[in-house]
């Protein structure tokens, strides 16, 4: 968390086209150990995962998290929209949403919830001694914004004056906390337009052919693919083919198309605009 580098044991290195060209781009599955001893603290760190002979292109994953085992932690969160999550759940901006918090590690029944600072009443606590669980129930506010924000369930009425929701977010691990203390985090989003889930990956060769899978919740419901567009960098058509569509859902399937990169980038982050 102090930014210095710390090398993790890579374990298996398999490609996903075992018989395939030699150098050709393809998925790959990688195995690490993580790092152990000193500089290895309790932290949300960048996983940075590089070939040895391509160091200036890596691949990144934020917010990898370095955890005490013994410490109490947030295991599970649904809403009453259907959303679910581990740490992490999504709020619907307009009208806010009933959240329920599974948590294990835990040394009581739970005292509090802070959002962004502010405590919430809980509507349940409850402590499974055999299993050393807790559960937690709150009415999440609606926004005024999209914006993810920061919590923290405390067990204990009073965590000291400079505990607060931010130390869930910069990498302190709420060591100022006077008391045990979990975190997870609300993701609010516009329940008013359309949202995508995506079932599959983002990324691909810029040759095309790759396959996107996705969900979206608020779209026009569709009788045919006919009815659909796809257009990536604002001007190149790709594939779109209709799965299911409903009043509350559409999902479908994009292929790629080939996109240029005459700068020869490492990657390219293209615009993609799905329209009925």
């Amino acid at each position: 968390s102090d930014g210095h580098l710390i090398y993790a044991q890579v374990l298996t290195y398999t490609l996903a086209n075992v018989g395939g060209e030699v150098g050709a781009v393809q998925d790959v599955t990688i195995e690490i150990q993580t790092p152990i001893g000193p500089g290895v603290d309790v932290a949300s760190v960048r996983l940075s995962v590089f070939h040895i002979e391509f160091q200036g292109r890596p691949a990144y994953v934020d917010k990898f998290e370095f955890r005490d085992p013994a410490a109490p932690r947030v295991s599970g969160m649904q809403t009453d929209h259907g959303a679910t999550g581990s740490n992490e759940v999504r709020i619907p901006q307009s009208k806010g949403s009933v959240v329920t918090l599974n948590l294990k590690n835990a040394p009581r029944e739970a005292k509090a919830a802070f959002v962004d600072n502010i405590e919430y009443d809980l509507s349940l606590s409850q402590y499974i001694q055999d299993t050393d669980e807790a559960i937690v129930v709150f009415r999440a506010k609606s926004s005024d914004i999209l914006v993810t924000v920061s919590g923290l369930v405390a067990f204990d009425l009073s965590c000291g004056s400079s505990c607060e929701t931010a130390c869930c977010t910069d990498g302190s691990a709420c060591s100022a906390c006077t008391c045990a203390t979990a975190c997870f985090s609300l993701a609010y989003y516009d329940d008013q337009s359309p949202f995508i889930t995506y079932n599959s990956g983002l990324s691909g060769p810029e040759f095309g052919g790759s396959v996107v899978e996705m969900t979206i919740q608020g779209f026009p419901k569709a009788q045919s693919s006919d009815e659909l567009w796809v257009v990536f960098d604002g001007t190149i058509l790709g594939s779109v083919f209709l799965q299911s569509s409903t009043d509350a859902e559409t999902s479908v399937v994009v292929q790629t198309p080939p996109v240029s990169n005459p700068d020869s980038l490492p990657s390219k982050s293209v615009s993609v605009i799905l329209e009925k």
